[in-house]
């Protein structure tokens, strides 16, 4: 048994020092991100009116892209939790671990060229909203798009990811149990943000999203520290 734990613990690529630092990574850059949703994105995104949302973008933009910025980081951060997550895994499960990790770096992507639109393009057809009728309906158009592909299925694809691994550990020796219970609960919140996103209900999604993270951020230190 004790040789069998050795061989898989000079598997693993992630020591426990360098989980618990991406552990405080992955917090820290989230809450930056969360401060520059509250502070400056919140005027832009829905609910509200789509006319006096693009007017704000269009008035900030400077502020509107460093704030979007920030969230670039904080997906890289969760895909390398991730992996360092699905690290501890036992050595007979990593191939469903490594289909996690693939599966949160996908919502990664996609919440990247969400972000890179945001930044780049949105702004330019916020500034036109008003006269040019072609720019109003793309910015309309994406302002939609952007709940269903980065809330709804780049959130989704996290929270998948995060299923599979949590079940994983659940079946891994000596993994906290209740951590495993902990995580399902998490995660099933944060997929309930995607279902918010699906149905574009813009309130439910600032209340789901408030709960996922309040839950979320905790949980990382707690997984970090606790495995």
């Amino acid at each position: 048994m004790q040789k069998t734990r050795a061989n898989e613990k000079r598997l693993m690529f992630f020591s426990p020092h360098t989980r618990r630092a991406l552990a405080w990574f992955c917090v820290l850059v989230h809450l930056v991100a969360l401060g520059a949703a509250f502070f400056v994105l919140g005027a832009g995104l829905p609910p509200g009116n789509l006319a006096t949302r693009a007017q704000y973008v269009a008035a900030n933009v400077g502020a509107w892209q460093i704030a979007w910025a920030t969230w670039l980081p904080a997906s890289l951060a969760l895909v390398l939790f991730f992996a360092a997550w699905a690290d501890v895994v036992e050595k007979k499960y990593r191939a469903w671990a490594v289909i996690a990790v693939a599966l949160a770096l996908a919502g990664a992507v996609i919440d990247w060229a969400d972000e890179m639109i945001w930044i780049g393009i949105a702004p330019g057809l916020a500034a036109r909203f008003a006269v040019d009728a072609f720019a109003a309906s793309a910015y309309a158009l994406w302002d939609r798009a952007y709940l269903t592909l980065s809330i709804g299925l780049a959130n989704g694809l996290y929270c998948v990811a995060a299923f599979i691994l949590n079940a994983l550990a659940y079946r891994t020796r000596n993994f906290p149990r209740w951590l495993a219970r902990l995580g399902a609960v998490v995660w099933a919140v944060s997929f309930d943000l995607s279902l918010a996103a699906f149905i574009a209900d813009g309130a439910y999604i600032q209340i789901a999203s408030a709960l996922a993270f309040a839950l979320f951020l905790p949980w990382v230190l707690l997984i970090g520290y606790g495995w």
